[in-house]
């Protein structure tokens, strides 16, 4: 299988670290991107084209939940992951058209996992 590029988006840096270093124990998966907002995601994504993007839904400039609404309205491929630290915007996430919502305390394989999972659904479209 090919490698998986990977855009993390969240504002806090400590998470973008854990979350690159807990993607890249899988040799499939490999962070290319960081970005610590929603119009910075946006900007990378429409350059680099990534096939995931994890995205946090609460960050500054733009939230992932509008960032998400943008990307999807747009033609771009890339699948949204959103990862959040609070249950009631899960509604909203999927709302704005995520591919899936994982809590961050579900887990780095349930990510690792998910981020799988989104790429089968397309796979099979």
């Amino acid at each position: 299988m090919d490698t998986i590029n990977i855009l993390v988006a969240n504002s806090d840096a400590v998470v973008r670290q854990c979350l690159r270093r807990a993607m890249e124990l899988d040799p499939i998966l490999s962070v290319k991107w960081e970005a610590d907002n929603g119009l910075e995601a946006l900007h990378l994504v429409r350059k680099h084209s990534p096939h995931v993007v994890l995205m946090d839904a609460q960050m500054p400039r733009m939230d992932g939940i509008e960032a998400t609404k943008c990307l999807k309205s747009c033609s771009c491929k890339a699948r949204v992951v959103v990862v959040s630290s609070l249950e009631q915007l899960k509604d909203a996430a999927v709302s704005a058209g995520a591919d899936a919502v994982v809590m961050i305390d579900s887990g780095c394989d349930v990510i690792r996992q998910t981020i799988y999972q989104v790429l089968d659904k397309t796979k099979q479209l």
